[in-house]
C-alpha cells in the first residue's frame, strides 16, 4: 500500500465516521427533544391532576368524606353492573359451547354414515364388476 493510499483510505474513514457522528447527534438531539415533550406533558397532567384537588383543600373533612363515599358507591354500582353483565356473557358462551360441541356431534354422526354408506356402494359396485367379468 503506498502512501496515497493509506491517505485515501484514512481519509474515508474519517469522512464515513463524520457522517455517521453527524447522523448520530441528530439522532440524539431528536431523542432529547421527544423526552422534553413527554416530561413537559407528564408534568402537564401532573398539574391538572392536583389543579382538579385544589377545591378540596378549602372544604371541611365531612365534605370530603361524603364526596368519597358517593364516588365508591357510584364507582361500586358501575362495577356490580359490569361484573353481572360479564356472568352474562359468560353464560352465553357457554351456551354457544355447549350447541357447537352438538352440532360437531352431528355432523361427526353424519360423515360417519356417510362413509359407511359410500364403502356399502363401493363394495356393491365391486362386486357386481366381478360377477360381470
Amino acid at each position: 500500500m503506498n502512501l496515497k493510499d493509506i491517505f485515501y483510505h484514512k481519509n474515508f474513514q474519517w469522512t464515513c465516521f463524520n457522517h455517521c457522528s453527524i447522523w448520530h447527534f441528530s439522532e440524539l438531539s431528536a431523542v432529547k427533544e421527544h423526552d422534553k415533550k413527554v416530561t413537559k406533558e407528564a408534568q402537564q397532567a401532573q398539574e391538572d391532576v392536583s389543579i382538579s384537588y385544589c377545591p378540596w383543600h378549602s372544604c371541611s373533612d365531612a365534605f370530603k368524606v361524603v364526596f368519597l363515599c358517593l364516588n365508591f358507591w357510584y364507582n361500586y354500582s358501575q362495577l356490580r353492573t359490569a361484573l353481572s353483565e360479564a356472568q352474562k356473557n359468560a353464560s352465553l358462551l357457554a351456551e354457544y359451547h355447549d350447541l357447537y360441541e352438538l352440532q360437531r356431534k352431528r355432523l361427526e354422526t353424519s360423515v360417519h354414515l356417510l362413509t359407511e354408506e359410500r364403502e356399502l356402494w363401493s363394495n356393491a359396485a365391486y362386486s357386481l364388476a366381478l360377477k360381470v367379468c
